[in-house]
């Protein structure tokens, strides 16, 4: 099981994981963001626990700048985690979105659209696309892509 932040998530990690072949093994369940990233999970973390003993988190940093601490709530979900057993992997960039290139944005949306700089707020590019677009995004990207990136280095351990 790979909890996910959300439900657009769920299809934009699929695209993801085709490349390694591991879109059968593993099921994406989404946590809707901050309704479960927070220091009041441990009672959903444990039933999640039950179906399964492998179980990974992936979510967002929201990080502004790389030497940023977490926010308090993400580092308490992290704690949470790790007191369950739950592998617990926060991105190194902002969100899911600083990872999609350019040449894919491009593609789904056309060249007013551009790519977000490793820790841009999502909410700040204009024109913007819309977060239930991101699979598309991530559907033209290839593995080189997320080579090298810790993303691609997360999913390739799943």
């Amino acid at each position: 099981i790979l909890l996910v932040e959300g439900s657009t998530e769920v299809k934009t990690i699929q695209q993801f994981l085709r490349w390694y072949k591991k879109e059968h093994q593993i099921v994406l369940l989404p946590m809707g963001g901050d309704q479960m990233i927070n220091s009041d999970a441990a009672v959903q973390l444990a039933e999640i626990r039950r179906i399964s003993e492998h179980v990974s988190a992936l979510i967002d940093s929201e990080r502004s700048a790389p030497d940023e601490e977490l926010e308090p709530k993400r580092a308490a979900f992290k704690k949470l985690c790790d007191d369950a057993d739950i592998e617990c992997y926060i991105l190194d960039r902002r969100a899911i979105e600083n990872y999609f290139p350019d040449h894919a944005v491009k593609k789904v949306k056309g060249d007013a659209y551009y790519a977000l700089q490793p820790y841009e707020q999502f909410k700040q590019p204009f024109p913007r696309w819309a977060k239930s677009e991101n699979w598309q995004i991530a559907r033209e990207m290839v593995q080189e892509d997320l080579a090298g990136t810790d993303l691609g280095d997360f999913l390739q351990t799943l």
